[in-house]
Protein backbone atom coordinates (compact mmCIF):
# COMPACT_ATOMS: atom_id res chain seq x y z
CA UNK A 1 0.00 0.00 0.00
CA UNK A 2 1.32 3.59 -0.98
CA UNK A 3 0.65 6.70 0.74
CA UNK A 4 -0.69 9.33 -0.14
CA UNK A 5 1.52 12.94 -0.24
CA UNK A 6 0.14 15.32 2.60
CA UNK A 7 -1.73 17.49 0.80
CA UNK A 8 -2.35 20.44 3.48
CA UNK A 9 -5.21 22.36 1.48
CA UNK A 10 -7.07 19.11 1.22
CA UNK A 11 -6.82 18.60 5.36
CA UNK A 12 -7.39 22.29 5.79
CA UNK A 13 -10.76 21.74 3.75
CA UNK A 14 -11.97 18.90 5.86
CA UNK A 15 -11.74 20.71 8.47
CA UNK A 16 -13.47 23.68 7.37
CA UNK A 17 -15.96 21.10 6.31
CA UNK A 18 -16.21 19.81 9.85
CA UNK A 19 -15.69 23.23 11.49
CA UNK A 20 -18.86 24.38 9.43
CA UNK A 21 -21.46 21.23 9.80
CA UNK A 22 -19.90 21.37 14.11
CA UNK A 23 -21.51 25.30 13.80
CA UNK A 24 -24.64 24.68 12.09
CA UNK A 25 -25.54 21.80 13.94
CA UNK A 26 -24.98 23.73 16.94
CA UNK A 27 -26.73 27.04 15.41
CA UNK A 28 -29.88 25.12 15.13
CA UNK A 29 -30.43 23.59 18.97
CA UNK A 30 -33.87 24.64 20.21
CA UNK A 31 -33.20 27.91 21.95
CA UNK A 32 -36.91 26.60 24.05
CA UNK A 33 -35.46 23.79 25.08
CA UNK A 34 -32.70 25.37 26.88
CA UNK A 35 -31.86 27.39 29.81
CA UNK A 36 -30.97 31.04 29.35
CA UNK A 37 -27.30 29.69 30.72
CA UNK A 38 -27.08 27.21 28.15
CA UNK A 39 -28.45 29.23 25.30
CA UNK A 40 -25.64 31.70 26.34
CA UNK A 41 -23.14 28.47 26.09
CA UNK A 42 -24.44 27.74 22.42
CA UNK A 43 -24.15 30.96 21.64
CA UNK A 44 -20.46 31.45 22.46
CA UNK A 45 -19.66 28.04 20.96
CA UNK A 46 -21.22 29.09 17.96
CA UNK A 47 -19.34 32.51 17.87
CA UNK A 48 -15.90 30.56 18.77
CA UNK A 49 -16.87 28.10 15.77
CA UNK A 50 -17.88 31.01 13.37
CA UNK A 51 -13.91 32.92 14.35
CA UNK A 52 -12.23 29.57 14.07
CA UNK A 53 -14.16 28.91 10.06
CA UNK A 54 -13.19 32.33 9.38
CA UNK A 55 -9.53 31.69 10.43
CA UNK A 56 -9.27 28.57 8.11
CA UNK A 57 -10.79 30.02 5.61
CA UNK A 58 -8.15 33.23 5.78
CA UNK A 59 -5.07 30.69 5.90
CA UNK A 60 -6.48 29.00 2.72
CA UNK A 61 -6.53 31.79 0.99
CA UNK A 62 -3.30 32.93 1.86
CA UNK A 63 -1.62 29.69 1.19
CA UNK A 64 -3.86 29.29 -2.06
CA UNK A 65 -2.30 33.00 -3.03
CA UNK A 66 1.44 31.82 -2.08
CA UNK A 67 1.19 28.76 -4.24
CA UNK A 68 -0.13 31.44 -7.23
CA UNK A 69 3.29 33.21 -6.65
CA UNK A 70 5.08 30.32 -6.51
CA UNK A 71 3.96 29.10 -10.00
CA UNK A 72 5.11 32.59 -11.67
CA UNK A 73 8.14 32.08 -14.04
CA UNK A 74 10.87 35.17 -14.15
CA UNK A 75 9.55 35.74 -17.96
CA UNK A 76 5.84 36.47 -16.49
CA UNK A 77 5.23 39.96 -16.69
CA UNK A 78 8.34 40.95 -18.55
CA UNK A 79 7.55 43.22 -21.82
CA UNK A 80 7.72 42.06 -25.16
CA UNK A 81 10.52 43.94 -26.71
CA UNK A 82 12.95 43.14 -23.26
Amino acid sequence: MSEKPYNRESHLEGALRRVYSSRRTLSHLDAGILTPEQFEQVRALTDALEALEQDIEKTLLEERHDVDDDKVTPLQGARADD
